[in-house]
């Protein structure tokens, strides 16, 4: 069974069109996406997340579709989109709280081990980190839950 299934998707923007992707992840792989600037990299990955709404297609996680079961899946993902880049002066362990909140398997044990590793201040507020810190701390944020995929 392929751990996403993306069929059809489609993204119209003013400027912009997405037009039919399809394909699949299968587990023990690593994928990326590669093109240039405006191809619809990020678009899909927005799409697959419903951080933006798709204008057409289908997308399934393990078989469900994404449509109706969003919040099981997203307990059973892991996502980093980069740095950090949101609520700049909320401090980060304001933000875990938050974050924790969403998940039923978030690991205390986890987040204090991957904020250690990580060297991380978790009384710092998102402004006073570094781009590599913000990277390193939206990685906490989505480790911390012990996602499967």
């Amino acid at each position: 069974m392929s751990i996403c299934e993306v069929r059809g998707l489609c993204k119209e923007y003013p400027a912009f069109s997405l037009r039919d992707v399809s394909f699949s992840l299968e587990p023990g792989t690593i994928t990326g996406f590669i093109g240039r600037n405006g191809a619809g990299k990020t678009t899909t990955i927005k799409s697959m997340l419903n951080i933006v709404h798709p204008s057409k297609g289908e997308i399934f996680y393990f078989g469900m579709p994404f449509v109706g079961n969003e919040s099981l899946i997203k307990q059973k993902i892991g996502f980093s989109s980069g740095a950090v880049n949101y609520y700049q002066k909320k401090k980060l362990c304001d933000i875990a709280a938050v974050t924790k909140s969403f998940y039923d398997n978030w690991d205390d044990d986890a987040y204090k081990k991957y904020l250690s590793l990580f060297s991380l201040d978790e009384k710092k507020a998102i402004c006073e980190l570094s781009e590599g810190m913000k990277v390193k701390s939206n990685l906490l944020l989505a480790l911390s839950p012990m996602p499967k995929y």
